[in-house]
């Protein structure tokens, strides 16, 4: 049985501002990486294909150290085996088929010894690229168990996919500067300043990651902005008494709400995308007019991306505030679940003005992941329910505050208390649902 992680993982982002040499080795960085991602993906493949031929070879190899049981019986016998050094031995012989973590790390190893190129990369960075592989994998053998036919292996991967995206288990950090490894001759050292901000964050925390990453721009070597993503453990919060519990129906529109105490809630969806869709709309329109690799049009795409980013940013901004203070009013959420929201991203009369929040913009999605990081830091629950049933109402308003209600009805059970106060609770709830008393969160 596994035992509960006592840690959370969180991230910062701060800016940095490397040298053209710095750069330079990022791209070399990125060829090594991308040579062991495709070498490791290679060595994957020939083991799932050689299966039987590799397994065939196991077999002798235990033979050599004197064990000479059946497969299906070896974990019991390194369950049982006391000493270490003879389990070292199996371990070691049994992850020579293996496609796992572990297994692939004993083949860097080896690879490592015989490639002096690879060597020279930080041990602790390759190991970020092995969890990739790995994890790639992972995922399409769990959708292949699912039954999805489109499903593929993983891709080799050129130099610009890592270029985009170095990583390192961590970094040295003396006071405001951290400094990541390599070993490769004659390049400059990976050295750079985190602001106070970055600092206040990571100050007593152990670093469990470390990335950096770029911002895209057609003019990459000039124009790119570049940031370091530090992961950090932090202890988890104890989790608080559920005395007041708060029923959401989310959507690209409202988000209505009824707590416990049958106190009804309407809040109007800031919906920026809106705004910035008629300016974009003529730019994207001429854009497509522009042969590709014009000057004119590389300005243009410039001009658009900055354009999504702001209307990014203000979303953003605005969800987060609206969560924070949303997560202030209750110790328990109880909310729609999001996967059933995708029929929203697709219009019922035909027309393309429904649901544009829906569609692109991840406006509803964001908004209850950044509730359930704002509620899992201060110890409160989130419950998740299958989102009710669409009230035919016209007014907007209370069709949202009676779906709200369906939510606390069907979530309420989960949270443990008798039945005598969830029949209360409801009783209350639904009275206030009617009379619709709206408050503003």
């Amino acid at each position: 049985m596994e035992t509960e992680k006592l840690y959370d993982r969180k991230t910062v982002k701060v800016g940095i501002k490397p040298t053209q040499e710095q750069i330079s080795l990022f791209y070399y960085l990125g060829e090594c990486h991308a040579d062991l991602f495709n070498m490791a993906n290679a060595e994957i493949r020939y083991r799932i294909e050689f299966r039987e031929q590799i397994n065939y070879q196991m077999e002798e190899d235990l033979k050599k150290i004197g064990i000479d049981v059946p497969r299906e019986e070896l974990r019991i016998l390194i369950a049982n085996t006391t000493d270490k050094i003879q389990k070292r031995k199996i371990n070691k012989i049994l992850r020579k088929g293996g496609t796992d973590y572990k297994a692939l790390c004993d083949w860097n190893t080896s690879v490592r010894q015989s490639l002096p190129l690879l060597a020279q990369v930080d041990c602790a960075s390759e190991q970020c690229t092995l969890d990739r592989i790995t994890g790639a994998w992972s995922s399409y053998r769990e959708l292949k168990k699912r039954g999805d036919t489109e499903a593929r292996p993983p891709k080799n991967r050129n130099s610009e996919f890592w270029f985009d995206s170095l990583a390192w288990k961590s970094g040295k950090i003396r006071g405001n500067e951290i400094t990541l490894g390599h070993k490769i001759p004659n390049k400059p050292e990976l050295k750079f300043k985190i602001d106070e901000y970055g600092l206040e964050k990571i100050t007593g925390k152990e670093l469990c990651r470390v990335e950096i990453t770029r911002e895209y721009s057609e003019k990459w070597i000039t124009n790119s902005k570049w940031y370091l993503t530090l992961t950090y453990e932090v202890a988890k919060p104890e989790e608080k008494n559920i005395n007041r519990i708060l029923a959401l129906d989310t959507g690209a529109g409202d988000i209505a709400g009824i707590d416990s105490r049958g106190r009804v809630y309407l809040q109007p969806m800031r919906r920026a995308d809106k705004y910035w869709h008629k300016i974009l709309k003529p730019l994207k329109s001429a854009r497509e007019n522009m042969p590709r690799g014009d000057e004119q049009r590389q300005k243009l795409q410039e001009k658009i991306r900055k354009i999504e980013r702001k209307q990014s940013n203000q979303m953003n901004d605005f969800q987060r505030k609206l969560a924070h203070s949303i997560v202030e009013k209750a110790d328990c959420f109880i909310i729609g679940k999001s996967t059933v929201r995708l029929g929203l991203a697709q219009s019922t009369d035909g027309s393309k003005k429904e649901h544009r929040g829906a569609q692109n913009t991840g406006s509803i999605s964001r908004f209850i992941m950044l509730l359930k990081n704002k509620a899992k830091e201060q110890g409160k629950k989130v419950i998740e329910v299958p989102d009710a049933k669409f009230v035919e109402i016209t007014d907007k308003a209370e069709r949202k505050v009676l779906m709200a209600l369906e939510h606390l009805k069907a979530g309420i059970i989960e949270t443990g208390w008798e039945e005598k106060k969830i029949a209360k609770i409801c009783a209350i709830a639904e009275k206030s649902a009617t009379q619709m008393v709206r408050k503003f969160l």
